[in-house]
């Protein structure tokens, strides 16, 4: 259209040109010019205006373009992102559900259909309360309408009903998930398998008890321990302050018990422990309490008021019933025990005293030959110091020489000769003097040192017997074994290999051991001293009649030799019962092909009654104290001139017996 205006204009210009000045027709065209002018200056405008707006279109529709691309970009990134979430939703570890306000459910995820055992599309549309408990199923609705209210993420612990009859506790922790213009509201509920935490929180409250009960009980006896021991103590000892009354404790421990331990293995110390636990237990009142100290030592809380003969009747009654055989797994096993009594407030006012004062007590009871009774004295507190002291300086005596062998003749009662001699064991302490084996050999038994001890008992015992015999005095010599030492499985190889090295025969050391420590095995016992017999060593029961054993099992013991114990021959001018003892002993052990000797004899009216009962030995002060090697070669040597020489020398060589 703008290009035939202009056309018209040039036209219009190229006719003026034509017409006369002065001609209408010239104002005519002149006029059209100017119309067709003003056109075309208003449509050049208008064209303008029209590029501007295209211009202007151009770069909207860029725009446009622009954004419509960063659209897709979102779009295809929020289907990328709705892809992933689908995929976490449904590969996630943790149960999910979506449900609706009435608890409909409405997606599930992989992990919830397996915990709830069916497919999805069963699982859609159902009442999720279909798989809650009845307890549980009525309060969901509650549960919901909680978290529309607060907002906020809740948790309940409820059990799942599954379709397989089974029950799953699990936590559910439900959130809201109202969408924009929903008129309805939608929750999320996460289900956690809580199976393994209840599991885990039971475990830490059994263990909780068990570390409670730990910290007051024995787990081998299951019987109060320590602490539980001197909590009960305390609570009864106020109560009889209150009431005027006393409160008994009975100290003890097991006689030869670390042998058993060490030889026999732990698990039978074990069980003679629980055995011993059982039977005390049972016999005692149900106000007593035994507990463990630690080791084969208990105590005993005598719940009812007792007096001092009270309580010590109970512990004599409680130590018969520990000396009876036990029957475990490898055979019967015999153990005594050793107990101290201790009252308050007649012996002490203060918890930790009145103990001290039991376990005194039964130190000094295991010094009076163990298997006994002793109430409380001051002299046991004494007797307990110094055996403290003991068994610290017992570790040196081995090392420092401060033990040393004494030697006490045996003598035939027909010949009136030495037929052997017995190697008795002395510890000279540099500053406590010569101490008994009464007192120490107890202690070197519970440290375990009784095996260093044994051994260096044999080593000295061997190397005196081949002095004696380069000096033409071939006496065999008698050593005590402990049942440490017996029951150690080796031992007679041991004894053997000794005296290979001094080059004498097995006839030059005798062997000689209590009843208790053959009852304590008896059966490994009898194997050792079979071995022994077997070697050719004389082997002797020492101290019989004070044991607990049995005649029956004697008799099928390899010994050639009963030695009567000394409490038997003391009485023996006073008692004709006690006559009557010895002489059935000594009978029964003839007709058992036994040999016997009776040891402490001292007096001529003993000798003479033994001689006239035909016993075979006899020692004792009467004819010789214990004395050093170089007094007893001595007296070797008058043994070896007529008898009827020996009377007039004997006082005068300073030796202590006097010979009738």
């Amino acid at each position: 259209m703008i290009t035939s205006i202009r056309k018209a204009v040039d036209d219009l210009h190229s006719s003026l040109d034509t017409v006369a000045p002065a001609s209408d027709d010239l104002h005519i065209m002149r006029a059209r010019l100017r119309i067709l002018e003003n056109q075309n200056t208003e449509l050049e405008m208008r064209e303008q205006e029209l590029h501007d707006q295209i211009a202007g279109y151009r770069v909207a529709l860029a725009e446009m373009k622009g954004r419509s691309a960063e659209l897709m970009n979102l779009i295809n990134e929020h289907k990328s992102t709705e892809s992933r979430f689908r995929q976490l939703f449904d590969l996630a570890p943790v149960s999910y559900l979506a449900v609706d306000e009435d608890g409909i459910i409405e997606q599930v995820n992989l992990a919830a259909t397996c915990l709830l055992r069916l497919p999805s599309v069963q699982l859609i549309n159902t009442p999720f309360s279909d798989f809650l408990c009845e307890a549980d199923h009525s309060h969901l609705n509650e549960h919901l309408s909680a978290v529309a209210e607060t907002h906020l993420s809740l948790k309940w612990q409820v059990t799942l009903q599954l379709r397989n009859g089974l029950s799953q506790r699990v936590m559910l922790v439900s959130s809201c998930i109202r969408a924009r213009n929903a008129s309805r509201m939608r929750y999320q509920i996460m289900v956690v398998d809580i199976t393994q935490q209840l599991n885990t929180e039971k475990l830490l409250r059994n263990a909780n008890d068990y570390l409670e009960k730990l910290a007051h009980h024995d787990p081998l006896t299951n019987l109060p321990n320590r602490t539980m021991f001197t909590d009960r103590l305390q609570s009864l000892v106020a109560q009889r302050a209150l009431e005027n009354g006393k409160v008994g404790i009975i100290y003890f421990d097991l006689d030869g018990f670390k042998p058993i331990n060490d030889t026999l293995g732990h698990h039978i110390g074990d069980q003679v422990l629980c055995q011993v636990a059982d039977r005390v237990h049972q016999h005692l009142s149900p106000v007593d309490t035994i507990a463990r100290m630690g080791g084969d030592e208990f105590t005993i809380i005598l719940g009812d008021p007792v007096d001092e003969s009270a309580a010590v009747a109970v512990a004599r009654k409680i130590a018969r019933i520990i000396s009876m055989p036990m029957t475990l797994e490898d055979g019967e096993v015999s153990v005594t025990s050793s107990m101290g009594v201790s009252l308050y407030p007649d012996h002490a006012m203060r918890i930790d005293d009145l103990i001290k004062g039991a376990d005194a007590a039964m130190y000094q009871a295991k010094q009076a030959g163990r298997d006994q009774v002793r109430l409380f004295s001051r002299a046991s507190v004494e007797s307990f110091s110094r055996l403290s002291r003991l068994e610290t300086c017992l570790a040196r005596a081995v090392v420092d020489g401060q033990l040393e062998l004494y030697y006490q003749p045996i003598y035939n009662t027909v010949s009136l000769t030495v037929e052997s001699i017995e190697a008795l064991i002395r510890w000279d302490h540099p500053e406590l003097g010569i101490i008994s084996p009464n007192e120490f050999i107890p202690l070197a038994e519970k440290t375990d040192r009784i095996v260093e001890i044994g051994r260096w008992v044999v080593e000295t015992a061997c190397w005196q017997a081949n002095e004696w015999r380069r000096q033409g005095f071939s006496k065999p010599i008698a050593i005590n074994v402990s049942t440490r030492q017996l029951l150690e499985p080796d031992f007679a190889a041991q004894v053997q290999r000794t005296l290979d090295c001094y080059q004498l025969p097995s006839q030059a050391l005798e062997i000689e051991i209590t009843e208790s420590a053959i009852m304590i095995d008896h059966q490994r016992s009898r194997e050792t001293l079979r071995q022994l017999q077997n070697a050719g060593h004389i082997v002797t029961i020492d101290d019989f009649g004070t044991g607990h054993s049995s005649l029956a099992r004697l008799v099928h013991l390899p010994v050639s030799r009963l030695k009567i114990d000394r409490m038997f021959i003391k009485d023996l001018d006073q008692s004709e019962q006690m006559r009557s003892v010895i002489s059935s002993i000594i009978t029964m052990a003839h007709r058992l092909n036994m040999r016997v000797v009776s040891e402490g004899v001292e007096q001529a009216s003993q000798l003479e009654f033994l001689s006239a009962n035909q016993c075979d030995a006899v020692q004792g002060f009467m004819m010789s104290r214990a004395e050093l090697p170089h007094d007893i070669t001595r007296l070797l040597q008058l043994d070896n001139e007529r008898i009827n020489e020996l009377c007039p020398d004997l006082p005068r060589l300073g030796l202590s017996g006097i010979w009738p």
